[in-house]
């Protein structure tokens, strides 16, 4: 294959097992679409996933309970590479957003509620 940025597909996997061969979870923006590719893709190329199944997370349910803060845009959109970065960046600001004080309080109080109610 020819061009800037292109790899014939079983090089591409064989990188991307690297990359992620030590990571302690997967994340997506639906496992049911973009892991399934990539599981296939592996299958078809007689390789076995770099990863386990319990490692596997959606992005989604961290922004439904966090708040959605990808970039809207538009310049980009559908864009592989940037859509890939925004997502990596949002899920590390929800993450800081769990660690900040405010949501410790948040979930303390929460815990007062639900403990109240029984």
């Amino acid at each position: 294959m020819r061009g800037w940025g292109r790899m014939p597909v079983k090089a591409a996997l064989e990188q991307l097992a690297r990359y992620v061969e030590d990571a302690n979870k997967i994340w997506s923006q639906g496992p049911l679409f973009d892991i399934k590719i990539l599981e296939n893709l592996y299958e078809q190329h007689g390789m076995k996933a770099p990863w386990r199944f319990y490692k596997i997370r959606d992005s989604r349910t961290l922004f439904d309970a966090l708040g959605d803060t990808r970039s809207r845009d538009t310049a980009n959109l559908h864009d592989a590479l940037s859509d890939s970065i925004d997502q990596a960046r949002a899920v590390q600001r929800a993450f800081r957003k769990l660690n900040s004080p405010w949501w410790a309080i948040k979930r303390w109080l929460t815990g007062l509620f639900r403990s109240a109610k029984h």
